[in-house]
């Protein structure tokens, strides 16, 4: 594992030209944000565009997407939640207009901007398209007010008379149609949500797409390479930012942590194990994975539980209140001086060990045989990392309503998020990605045995 770790981390690791390209767009898209909100929306606060997840802890591989977050100079004035939710569609019109790729997900557990640096032609037309779309629903269902406020944005599609404009009686006989399908499966789910899932889906679609790991690429999506950069914008994230925090002092710790994290990551990468949308896990719940094992399995410990640890203001953040110790120099300064861990392994040997307890069946209750991924579930947080997930009542999936959606809410594998701990960092894995995942793990498992022998 040793030679594995010491071949492919290299060749993973962001170069600096790369890190200050990134920030050099964060800029970009900071100055454009900051040009149209103030004169479409000017009762809003100043604010920034902060970095946060792997590119600010220091987590970051080679090509990983840019994850930006709004932060106001001071909270909106209550009152206002209205023109903040309005935010991302005036973002939206303006990158367009700037000639980026952008895109609006709604449908997400907080709505985001993804946002490319170089779309194709084909791509920014279909971009375009489904932004006039909007414009003309927003314009039949709200009236002309909203209309007005993004004027200055969307006129710039006017000017574009090669795209041909969708009919609004059409568009809205298809928004008719999904609504009806859309109310039709979610009373179905409701009815059927304590019954097991694959018994569900076998009534509700008696002949099943075959589930990939990879989804098809549909014509609003971004290519994983020739755009440029990939960002995601996110509006109602600051606990993002702490969590980044977080991160980041763990990474100081020790010089195994950076390494061990990104082949963790770039495995689940090249299994095709990485992904929220298709149903599997984010990259974020596998530096959890890690954290863990290293605070709470490894022996002796590597990491310190920073939640633990005094020194950190407590903080109280979208409801939540929580601290840790994040003084960066002093970590620095304790690490070089071999002060946290009298852990001596090799990174191969970690490495190893990881994929043993994550691979490894589990008897109930016996921690030593590996992680249980039917009744444990991992929390940063806990003293010894781990919860009955009867104990948070995370035992059978669910919907639940956020900020006017429906989010499904599974628990077949079970991560608390460290601050925001009634959210599961692993809701979005289905049936068939719990499978795929543990199947890895095990097949890991196995090549390292083979190899052994």
């Amino acid at each position: 594992m040793d030679d594995a770790a010491s071949h492919v981390i290299p060749t993973i690791m962001p170069s600096r030209e790369e890190l200050m390209a990134k920030d050099t767009f964060r800029v970009r898209l900071e100055a454009i944000c900051r040009e149209v909100v103030p004169i479409a929306l000017p009762e809003l606060p100043p604010f920034s565009l902060q970095a946060y997840g792997s590119f600010a802890s220091g987590f970051a591989v080679r090509g990983s997407d840019l994850d930006l977050t709004v932060v106001w100079d001071y909270p909106p004035i209550p009152g206002f939640e209205e023109a903040v939710a309005s935010v991302p569609r005036i973002l939206e019109a303006a990158l367009l207009q700037a000639g980026l790729g952008a895109r609006v997900l709604d449908r997400t557990r907080v709505p985001i901007i993804k946002v490319c640096e170089h779309p194709t032609p084909e791509l920014y037309h279909n971009l375009v398209m489904e932004r006039q779309k909007w414009d003309t629903i927003a314009k039949e269902e709200e009236g002309e007010t909203l209309r007005e406020r993004l004027a200055p944005q969307s006129a710039a599609f006017g000017t574009l008379q090669h795209l041909k404009e969708m009919s609004a009686v059409e568009r809205t006989l298809q928004d008719d149609l999904r609504g009806y399908l859309n109310r039709f499966m979610d009373s179905a789910r409701e009815a059927m949500k304590d019954t097991d899932e694959d018994q569900y889906f076998r009534m509700t679609d008696p002949a099943p797409k075959p589930w990939l790991r990879e989804k098809a690429m549909g014509d609003l999506d971004f290519p994983k390479t020739g755009v440029g950069i990939q960002c995601d914008i996110n509006f109602t994230n600051s606990l993002a930012i702490h969590n980044t925090r977080l991160l980041r002092c763990y990474s100081l710790c020790d010089v195994r942590v950076r390494p061990m994290v990104l082949f963790v990551k770039e495995w689940a990468r090249r299994r095709k194990i990485n992904s929220a949308y298709s149903g599997t896990l984010s990259s974020y719940g596998y530096v959890l994975m890690v954290l863990h094992y290293l605070i709470h399995v490894a022996k002796p410990p590597v990491l310190p539980n920073l939640l633990h640890m005094s020194g950190g203001a407590v903080v109280t953040e979208q409801g939540y209140k929580f601290s840790f110790y994040d003084d960066e120099d002093a970590i620095r300064r304790a690490a070089a001086a071999g002060n946290i861990t009298t852990n001596t392994m090799p990174l191969g040997v970690l490495l190893r060990n990881f994929f043993h307890y994550y691979g490894e069946l589990s008897a109930m209750g016996a921690e030593d045989r590996g992680f249980n991924w039917t009744r444990w579930v991992l929390s940063l947080r806990s003293p010894h990392g781990l919860l009955w997930k009867e104990e948070k009542g995370w035992t059978a999936a669910k919907n639940a309503v956020m900020t006017d959606k429906v989010v499904r809410q599974r628990y077949l594998l079970a991560i608390e998020d460290p601050f925001e701990t009634d959210h599961n960092v692993a809701r979005t894995v289905t049936h068939n990605g719990i499978v795929a995942i543990r199947d890895e793990f095990r097949r890991a498992l196995s090549i390292m045995a083979d190899l052994a022998n």
